[in-house]
């Protein structure tokens, strides 16, 4: 089947949909409000307790966790190691490029998160020049396919501005730093629209996906800038830095009129992808484990485990140094590094009958040490149901002292909303944390309080749904009523080039048809 249409995918990693909104109306988005004017609307879905890691592995597969591995993009969790291990590469779905090149639709990819190099397209794939984290989770490497693209890409626009250092790895403590920061990506948003500009030009290709990175790196480490009510907030920082999650919105809208000036509407769908939102950082992950640990010795010798070991009392206090001065004495620190670090979640993990995984800091995972799947199991099958219950509702009697209002908004049990292959790789519950205040201390009659000092350096942390506009010959102006879910969107971009995508969880966006297979539980 020929192509339809051409597609270009333009992913926002981390644009939080109302901010668009907000400063579309105050006029500071131009670009972005003419690709709306002229097309289909909508807020996106993604896969429940689990969005920020699954967001862009259900959209590049059209599957659910549990159906394709990657209910995390870069890491799960290893029931014999009790631990997490990295994705090797042979371990994960094909991406939806990859479905497209295997029917001969040319393909052009940048920057796709969380998706390694794939040396057999037909067509252009540039990976870890400009990503929030590394393709393979663990180092950046920038690379292209053909490998002789990566020459042209450093002579059209150079080398990434931030160095190949992933935002997470920045420890912004002083104005100096964060007005550094920001910069770096003002920089790396003007040269990510340059080299998108130059790879659509050269033409050759039937699908085309860049993603922006840049909204989610400075929502991470700015938002407390403007946002007096959070608890890192100073005037100070704020009068020197002005407005730096603005500008940066701007500085991609500024990139996307250029993209958007050099594709011919008649013949080109558009679909620009907002996947997740941004938000304060407020989060149980990570105290979870100390309340997991707290329950399971109820009516048992107390538990030993501090709820503030020594070491994170020390490293509460460092944090409360104003920045400026930290970074004064950050040549002195050097003997020390890593010797205040504290570990996330306990020690041990396999002599329990519950803990901690990761999942995101929206929600916490709880993963039962079940006989038979953990190699240390202590929870029979048969009571796997009882225990998950009970932890549940002991869990929703914990309060968030400062506030009174209940610290947990919902417990789900995953097997009950996801299923297939890869299911015991999910945390066996997700608890969804209520983020409505920071969360300094819990308390709950089963257990008494427990106090963490959050010593990370994101002030934003991400927010469950997104938007998307779709604009071309194959939408209308619209604004759609219902969600539309991650997984739809691969079904939606097969029957826009009239591929086919084989099984899914998703449809295609109404309006489209398509040549997409529902998937079908037996």
């Amino acid at each position: 089947m020929e192509p339809l249409a051409k597609t270009l995918v333009i992913g926002v990693d981390g644009g939080e949909p109302t901010l668009f909104d907000q400063w579309s109306e105050a006029g500071d988005l131009p670009n972005f409000d003419r690709l709306r004017a002229r097309g289909t609307t909508g807020r996106t879905r993604n896969p429940t307790g689990l969005e920020a890691g699954a967001v862009w592995p259900s959209f590049h597969t059209g599957l659910s966790p549990g159906r394709q591995p990657q209910y995390d993009g870069l890491r799960h969790f290893d029931s014999e190691l009790y631990n997490n291990r990295w994705y090797e590469a042979d371990e994960v779905m094909p991406h939806l490029w990859r479905t497209l090149s295997d029917q001969n639709r040319r393909v052009l990819v940048i920057d796709a998160p969380y998706a390694r190099l794939d040396h057999n397209l037909d067509g252009a794939m540039i990976v870890d020049w400009g990503s929030h984290v590394p393709s393979d989770g663990q180092h950046m490497q920038f690379q292209t396919h053909p490998a002789s693209l990566l020459e042209e890409v450093l002579e059209v626009v150079g080398p990434d501005p931030t160095a190949g250092v992933t935002c997470d790895r920045r420890k912004l403590e002083s104005t100096d730093d964060f007005v550094a920061f920001v910069e770096d990506y003002l920089d790396r948003l003007e040269k990510k629209g340059q080299l998108t500009v130059h790879m659509l030009n050269k033409g050759g290709w039937d699908f085309a996906e860049v993603v922006f990175t840049d909204l989610h790196c400075v929502g991470h480490h700015t938002w407390h800038i403007n946002d007096p009510t959070h608890p890192k907030y100073t005037p100070r920082l704020e009068n020197a830095l002005g407005e730096p999650l603005r500008r940066v919105y701007r500085a991609f809208d500024e990139a996307l009129g250029e993209i958007l000036d050099v594709i011919d509407e008649r013949t080109t769908n558009v679909i620009l992808l907002m996947s997740h939102g941004m938000g304060p950082q407020y989060t149980g992950t990570g105290l979870l484990d100390r309340m997991l640990d707290r329950l399971a010795s109820r009516g048992t010798k107390r538990s030993k485990r501090e709820s503030l070991t020594p070491k994170a009392r020390l490293l509460g206090i460092w944090h409360m140094v104003p920045g400026d001065v930290r970074a004064r004495v950050r040549p002195l620190r050097g003997p020390f590094k890593g010797a205040l670090t504290v570990k996330q979640f306990l020690p041990d993990p396999q002599s329990r009958p519950y803990f901690e995984v990761y999942a995101n800091n929206m929600t916490g995972g709880v993963r039962i040490n079940l006989e038979g799947r953990e190699v240390h199991g202590v929870v029979s099958p048969e009571a796997y149901d009882l225990v998950l219950e009970t932890l549940s509702g002991q869990l929703k009697t914990f309060t968030n002292r400062e506030t009174g209002e209940p610290l947990v908004e919902d417990c789900v049990f995953t097997r009950e909303i996801y299923g297939g292959e890869y299911l015991d790789r999910l945390p066996d519950m997700l608890v969804s944390w209520n983020r409505s205040a920071p969360i300094r201390v819990v308390e709950s009659p089963l257990t008494g309080p427990l106090r963490q000092n959050y010593a990370g350096f994101r002030t934003g942390d991400h927010t469950p749904f997104g938007m998307f506009v779709a604009a071309g010959p194959q939408f209308e102006p619209m604004t759609l009523s219902d969600d539309v879910a991650s997984v739809d969107f691969a079904p939606t971009i097969a029957a826009l080039l009239g591929a086919e995508i084989g099984p899914t969880d998703g449809t295609p966006i109404p309006g489209l048809g398509g040549a997409a297979t529902p998937f079908t539980s037996t």
